[in-house]
């Protein structure tokens, strides 16, 4: 494929060779850059020459074979017997003594009286030394008397290996010099109109300089992809698109080679600085002259690889990539890294450097300052919420970390900012940050924020071991006097105390990432309480306010404070905005967080449907429901929802999924068990109903937190005691809870107030419902008031009151509006709402064999049997009941062999288990 038009070329080589006929000796040097078309200059010559009777000679240097000492001269004198260098018997390995060199030129010369001699050598960088060394004798002792024409070629810019022979040819003055230019944009048209499917594209030709440069070798090789392949370009557009590993791309590579030998090195440093790439850069990086460089990157310009903006085209940049051995780029940015942090560079920019010097599936080997720059370019991110690319850095940061304490850090803020991506993961670091605690010596400064962490994502558990861990420290000035003063407010175990009325205590929807500011501690730094929030001054805060890393906090603990005020509606709404607001930032995690805060809103609001809807809505945005133990709060909900609503099957299918050993260690774990107990408690389990609320009972009180505004377990085990005709421990838990500093709250205060009625007189009944019923309507929970409007219908029927009809009406209407099926069957066909005083719940014949069988077992055997029982494993039964597994093993061998049974299977369901006494429970 003719493209370049070499006439003025082949002119002056025709006139040379007139020259050399003539009896003048002539040497023209063709020097150019990669890929110009020297080679096939040189070539059209020879043919030309040789066609006119000329004696041709032809060779072609290579870089395979420039260590073989005269294979260029033997390829040269290939089949001229008078020029074999094997009749040279002294001729050695290592290249022809100045004797033997005489005579080569002489018969030479003696041929050349026949006919001229055409030297013909293609690639004169290449050439063996040896073959440099005659040809340079030959160039030195050129005269009138001989015919020779000596043309070489070379790379422009392309340092040689011998650069004395060049410097001989310049001071010749027979030495005559070529130098092939790129083509022009015009010439780049005129070599395209001689293909007919190619010229009518609109800016084809403008693309194919532009990504050829005008080197004649890239032109014909994008010309060649784009020959005869219809794309969009046939229908009168331009669309020049290289392929990679394709012709343009193998022209490359030609190029890259016939440039020097370090520039594919050279142009991969190009790419690893982008803009940074100077020659000053560039020798350090790679480790050369500056010289060098200029003349490196001199090459790369001329050969069309190299533009202004840097390697001309991505597939340019692809294929020095491709061909660079393993390992070259990883080495080039961790140098590149060094140098840049020690001109003191940009974190982020040094960043960049270093997490590519990390080949995938390999282990970091970085200097010590290389954590804290990782943690400095992530913080960046963070604030750009680039979120995944700050999760990357930290990760690198601490796989490359050999410092304990920083590593808890970083896992700490691992923990932070993956929450808006996956609970789930964000779980697994915090885990991870406090395995660290536990093993390495952390400072109080480094344990501080994964203590507010913990706090607020509600690893209570874990949390009390930190602040004890804080505590067995000593005062290193570390930690600031407010710092300080939030550890004093916490009690022994390090939960917050109840004194504290601005604190607010964690919620299980609201694991905070507070921990992403050591400066923040839960609950102080926010205008806002659980309780006595004022909403008018909330909703301006929202309204404000908008969704950021830094700003979630604040604003879940705005939005508790409207859920857990009269205004829950507005809290709803406020979910409801954040959870899209979410989808704009692509945070799932955030998402299922308002989610869940959502649902949870609607269950309070007795919309049971829209608390299912927006529960599953939550659990799908996280990844891994079974492993986070954020999951069990969307799940509490979802249980709650689908027990209330008569949903019995849905509702056991999660009851009966075996949950992560860690729930019962968190603030989540409180709310599933409740919805746990509510399931056992409708479907008439109350064993092991009790059983999950004694356990959230103890472990609120444990804490700290034993709030009935935050989970009001007391009136909840008050409901399953009636059931089982215990009304004066039910009497004495639900007096407690009115006594507490909640009770105001028309919520709880209904609530206890609706219990309380059931444990009085019957004649006393009314007029504590009327009271519950007019705090039920001001909290906004429906499905309560609807209760206890039906327990008022049942408390006037009993009586005799005409009103109870209405009133009955309403709770029906009520129960319908929420969707609460098993209220609603409960209303329609009546059913006994209060156990009387000295009544016991009726028990099938089955009930009573197995209350009979378990008659023989001791309290400690009956209460681990009844456990065991009910599903819950040997390490969960030792949790609850505070023994050792190895104590539960030895009881269960002795239940089954009283029981004369051999399997955990064959365990009675209702065994008689004697929950915690009243006064445990107050």
């Amino acid at each position: 494929m003719q493209l370049i038009d070499q006439k003025a070329e082949i002119t002056a080589l025709e006139s040379a060779l007139e020259d050399c006929r003539a009896g003048r000796n002539r040497i023209v040097l063709i020097e150019g850059a990669a890929g110009c078309g020297k080679s096939e200059l040189l070539a059209t010559f020879a043919e030309q020459a040789a066609s006119t009777g000329a004696n041709v000679l032809f060779a072609a240097g290579s870089a395979a074979d420039r260590d073989a000492p005269l294979g260029t001269l033997r390829q040269l004198f290939d089949g001229v017997p008078a020029l074999d260098l094997g009749q040279l018997q002294e001729c050695g390995s290592d290249g022809l003594k100045g004797e033997e060199m005489r005579e080569l030129h002489v018969r030479l010369c003696r041929i050349s009286e026949c006919a001229p001699v055409v030297c013909c050598i293609d690639d004169l960088h290449h050439v063996d030394a040896a073959s440099q060394q005659f040809l340079q004798y030959v160039a030195r002792h050129h005269n009138r008397s001989t015919r020779i024409l000596l043309v070489v070629t070379q790379t422009l810019h392309y340092s040689p290996f011998d650069a004395g022979f060049s410097t001989e040819l310049l001071r010749r003055p027979s030495m005559s010099r070529l130098q092939p230019q790129p083509l022009t944009a015009t010439e780049v048209v005129n070599a395209l109109s001689r293909f007919p499917g190619l010229t009518g594209r609109d800016g084809m030709a403008a693309d194919l300089h532009r990504i050829s440069g005008g080197n004649p070798l890239l032109l014909r090789a994008l010309i060649s992809e784009h020959t005869g392949v219809r794309t969009a370009a046939s229908t009168g557009s331009g669309d020049v698109r290289p392929q990679p590993g394709g012709a343009f791309a193998r022209a490359v590579v030609s190029c890259l080679q016939s440039c020097g030998q370090n520039v594919l090195t050279l142009a991969a440093a190009i790419i690893v600085l982008e803009d940074l790439a100077t020659t000053q850069l560039l020798a350090r990086l790679i480790g050369t002259t500056r010289t060098a460089v200029a003349q490196g990157m001199s090459a790369l310009e001329s050969s069309g690889l190299l533009s202004g903006e840097g390697l001309r085209h991505s597939v340019v940049r692809t294929t020095v990539l491709d061909h660079l051995p393993p390992g070259t780029l990883a080495q080039l940015h961790r140098r590149a890294a060094d140098i840049l942090h020690a001109q003191g560079a940009e974190a982020a920019l040094v960043a960049q450097h270093l997490v590519s010097a990390v080949p995938e599936g390999t282990t970091p080997r970085f200097p010590e300052w290389a954590a804290d720059v990782l943690r400095g370019a992530a913080e960046e991110c963070v604030e750009h919420d680039e979120i995944s690319r700050a999760v990357a850095l930290l990760g690198l940061a601490h796989r490359s970390c050999a410092d304990t304490q920083k590593r808890v850090a970083i896992k700490t803020r691992l923990a932070a900012i993956v929450w808006r991506l996956d609970p789930g993961t964000s779980e697994q670091h915090l885990t991870e940050a406090v395995r660290g605690a536990r093993t390495a010596q952390v400072s109080v400064s480094g344990l501080l924020p994964l203590l507010h962490l913990l706090v607020a994502q509600g690893r209570m558990a874990e949390a009390a071991e930190v602040r004890g861990l804080i505590s067995s420290r000593p005062e290193d000035g570390e930690a600031d006097t407010s710092e300080r003063v939030y550890l004093a407010a916490m009690d022994p175990d390090g939960a917050p105390t109840n004194g504290d009325p601005d604190f607010l205590v964690p919620s299980p929807l609201s694991p905070q990432p507070s921990g992403a500011f050591p400066g923040r501690r839960p609950g102080k730094d926010s205008p806002f309480s659980a309780v006595g929030a004022n909403s008018t001054d909330i909703t301006r805060f929202l309204r404000a306010t908008k969704l950021t890393g830094a700003t979630v906090p604040p604003i879940v603990q705005a939005i508790m404070a409207l859920t857990t005020s009269e205004d829950l509606e507005r809290g709803v709404h406020w979910c409801r905005v954040f959870r899209n607001e979410s989808l704009r930032f692509d945070a799932p995690g955030w998402q299922a967080l308002f989610s869940a805060l959502r649902a949870q809103g609607l269950l309070r609001l007795g919309d049971l449907a829209g608390a299912e809807e927006h529960a599953l809505e939550s659990l799908e945005c996280v990844a891994d429901q079974r492993t986070s133990d954020f999951s069990y709060s969307a799940l509490s909900t979802l249980l709650r929802a689908r027990t209330e609503m008569g949903k019995y099957a849905e509702a056991a299918a999660i009851v009966e999924q075996p949950v992560p050993d860690t729930l019962h260690l968190t603030v989540h774990g409180l709310a599933y068990f409740r919805a746990r107990a509510q399931y056992y408690m409708a479907t008439r389990q109350f064993q092991a109903a009790l059983i999950d609320l004694f356990q959230v009972g103890r472990l609120m009180k444990k804490w700290g937190i034993d709030r009935p505004l935050v989970l009001p377990w007391r009136t909840d085990v008050a409901e399953v005691l009636l059931q089982l005709g215990q009304v004066a421990r039910a009497e004495q838990l639900v007096h407690r809870q009115l006594s507490m500093v909640d009770s105001r709250h028309p919520w709880v205060r209904g609530t206890s107030l609706r219990l309380r009625a059931a444990t009085s007189d019957p004649k006393r009944r009314p007029h504590l419902l009327d009271e519950a019923i007019s705090e039920l309507r001001r909290s906004g929970d429906r499905v309560a008031l609807a209760r206890a409007l039906a327990d008022l219908g049942d408390a006037l029927t009993a009586l005799g009151d005409p009103l109870a009809r209405t009133i009955r009406q309403e709770a029906l209407s009520l129960a319908a509006e929420c969707k609460a099926a098993v209220l609603h069957e409960r209303i329609l066909h009546g059913g006994p709402p209060v156990a009387n005083p000295g009544a016991t719940v009726s028990e099938l014949p089955q009930d009573r064999r197995e209350r009979e069988t378990g008659a023989a077992l001791s309290d400690s055997e009956r209460r681990v049997a009844s456990l065991a029982a009910l599903k819950y494993t040997n390490r969960e039964i030792s949790g609850i009941l505070h023994i050792t597994v190895s104590t539960v093993e030895q009881h269960l061998t002795r239940v089954y062999r009283k029981l004369n049974i051999t399997r955990r299977q064959d365990l009675p369901a209702r065994l008689d288990l004697h929950p915690l006494e009243a006064s445990e429970a107050l």
